[in-house]
């Protein structure tokens, strides 16, 4: 009974320490669509201020769809 108390309280725990916390997949996503929108949707200079290839940055956008 106490091995299932310290669980739930485990569960409990993670979950008010990790409420609003986004994901690295989350966080990548959200940051490519800023510099995006900052670059007014230009691809390539995006991906140079990203300082990743074109084609790097055109598979993470379809990865994320």
């Amino acid at each position: 009974i106490q091995l299932g108390a310290a669980r739930m309280q485990s569960a409990v725990c993670e979950d008010v320490f990790t409420a609003g916390i986004k994901t690295l997949h989350e966080l990548e996503r959200d940051y490519i669509a800023h510099v995006l929108r900052r670059c007014n949707g230009n691809r390539s200079a995006a991906a140079r201020i990203l300082g990743i290839g074109r084609n790097t940055l055109l598979r993470k956008l379809k990865k994320s769809e």
